[in-house]
């Protein structure tokens, strides 16, 4: 299953599969001094999951194509799927513009929110956390140009 997202910055588009305009959806920006390696393996620990390093997030502009790391779950389970995003990348650009703080995008999609506020507050808790915080689609710029 894979994220759709689409959305229009400075002749930049994203693309991910499959997000559903539910409450079913969740996205959290992270700010972290740890590496994308720890952060996703933080988040294996946390939320009992497989993430390993997936196919880039390209992001085509008329200048280049930037290649945007993220971290998906192996396993396919139909009640969650959990991805975490770099917001940032070597070359200066941003996933995110409006988000420069901001390390990491994590999207949750689940049916059941079982446990889910723990586990956000145990990652919140996490040294070399920072801060972890809900983001509404209509809260952030990029996000009013969401379709879903």
């Amino acid at each position: 299953m894979e994220f759709k997202i689409l959305f229009v910055v400075k002749k930049e588009i994203l693309k991910l599969d499959n997000i559903e305009a539910d409450d079913n959806v969740m996205l959290y920006t992270i700010a972290s001094s740890e590496s994308d390696i720890r952060m996703c393996m933080i988040i294996n620990e946390i939320f009992r999951i497989s993430m390993s390093l997936a196919d880039d997030l390209i992001v085509k502009s008329v200048s280049q194509n930037v290649g945007f790391k993220k971290y998906m779950s192996d396993e396919e389970f139909e009640e969650e799927k959990i991805v975490l995003f770099i917001n940032h990348h070597p070359s200066g650009k941003y996933l995110f513009p409006e988000l420069k703080k901001v390390d990491y995008l994590l999207v949750i999609k689940t049916e059941v929110n079982k446990g889910l506020s723990e586990k956000i507050k145990e990652l919140k808790n996490t040294p070399g956390v920072t801060a972890v915080i809900r983001i509404e689609p209509s809260s952030t710029k990029s996000f009013k140009h969401l379709i879903l």
